[in-house]
C-alpha cells in the first residue's frame, strides 16, 4: 500500500472507543478462517484489533468470503460493531481478502500494513475503499502500536530496507507483532519463511531486542509450512502454545515436520482447522484456553 499510507518507523499510534468486556482481561482469538489468519485482540479497556481476515484466492472461483461469512458474524457476536485498529500482516488473499467486507460491514478507525509493494486487484480494491471512507492508513515497520496502555505491542518486523530476493519477499516483509501483558506474551509472525525468522532471531541475539521475545502463545508462521521452522528463533520463543491457522488447501499445509517439530519443542500444538476458534484470555498473570 506504499502510494496511499504514510510510513511509520519506531512510532505510536493511539487508539480511542471501548467495548464491554471483562475488565482487567486480554483476549486473543484466533479466528477459523479456513486456510488463512484472521486474529482478534480485544484489550483489557475495550480496544479492538484485527490483524488479517482470510480470504479465498482469486483462482479458485470460490463464493465463499469469510470476511463477510466468518469474520464480521464473529465481531458482531462479541458486540464489536468499531475496530479502533485494522491490520494487514502482507497483501496475500488469504489475509487481505476478507478484509473488504469487513471495511464494509464495521466502522474501522485506523489502518496499517506493511509498506510491501504488491499492486493487484484486491489490494487497488481496499485503497480505494480506505480512500471512500476516509480512514486514516498507514504503514509499519519496526516500532510500537500504542493501542492500550496496559498492552504493549511492538511491531518486530519488517525492518527497512525490506528483504529482497527472497523465496516470496511478500511473505518475508509480513508485520511480526509482539503483545504484552503482564507476564503473557503473543508472538504472531505473518507468513514469515526461513531467511526472515533467521534474520529476526539473529536480532535477538544481538541484543536488539533487549527484552527478547519469549512468547507464551505463538502463532506458527506461514500456516505451518515446513520453510517456517527455525530452530534459532524457536531458541530464542520457547512457547507453551503453538497456533496453527489453517484449512483444506493444496499446499500440504500444516506440514507434519512443523507439528513435531514445535511439539518436540515442548509447545502445545493448536489448529483452528481441528479445533475451530481458539480463544485466549488472560489477566496478565495467568492464562485460559477456550475452543
Amino acid at each position: 500500500f506504499p502510494a496511499l499510507l504514510l510510513v511509520i518507523s519506531c512510532t505510536a499510534m493511539l487508539m480511542t472507543g471501548t467495548v464491554k468486556k471483562d475488565p482487567g482481561k486480554l483476549e486473543v482469538t484466533f479466528i477459523n478462517v479456513g486456510q488463512g489468519d484472521a486474529i482478534l485482540v480485544q484489550t483489557p479497556k475495550g480496544r479492538t484489533m484485527l490483524i488479517d481476515a482470510g480470504g479465498s484466492p482469486s483462482y479458485s472461483s470460490s463464493a465463499f468470503d469469510p470476511g463477510s461469512q466468518i469474520v464480521v458474524p464473529a465481531l458482531a457476536k462479541r458486540g464489536i460493531r468499531k475496530l479502533n485498529l485494522l491490520v494487514n500482516s502482507h497483501p496475500h488473499e488469504d489475509h487481505l481478502g476478507g478484509i473488504p467486507a469487513v471495511l464494509d460491514y464495521v466502522k474501522v478507525e485506523r489502518f496499517a500494513a506493511p509498506p510491501v509493494d504488491h499492486p493487484t486487484p484486491l489490494v487497488l480494491k481496499v485503497q480505494q475503499q480506505l480512500k471512500d471512507k476516509k480512514i486514516r492508513a498507514s504503514t509499519l515497520t519496526a516500532g510500537t502500536i500504542v493501542l492500550d496502555p496496559s498492552v504493549k505491542i511492538s511491531v518486530l518486523w519488517p525492518e527497512l530496507p525490506l528483504l529482497s530476493g527472497t523465496s516470496s519477499d511478500t511473505n518475508n516483509n509480513s508485520l511480526v507483532l509482539y503483545l504484552r501483558y503482564g507476564k503473557i506474551t503473543f508472538l504472531l509472525t505473518g507468513d514469515l519463511e526461513k531467511e526472515a525468522l533467521s534474520i529476526l532471531a539473529s536480532l535477538c541475539q544481538e541484543g536488539k531486542h533487549p527484552g527478547g521475545i519469549r512468547a507464551t502463545v505463538l502463532k506458527v508462521p506461514h500456516h505451518g509450512s515446513a520453510n517456517g521452522i527455525c530452530p534459532e528463533l524457536a531458541a530464542a520463543v520457547r512457547p507453551q502454545f503453538a497456533v496453527i491457522s489453517t484449512g483444506k488447501n493444496s499446499f500440504g499445509h500444516p506440514d507434519k515436520r512443523t507439528i513435531l517439530f514445535w511439539q518436540e519443542q515442548g509447545a502445545r500444538v493448536l489448529r483452528t482447522d481441528k479445533e475451530g476458534d481458539i480463544t485466549f484470555i488472560t489477566d496478565g498473570e495467568t492464562l485460559s484456553l477456550q475452543n
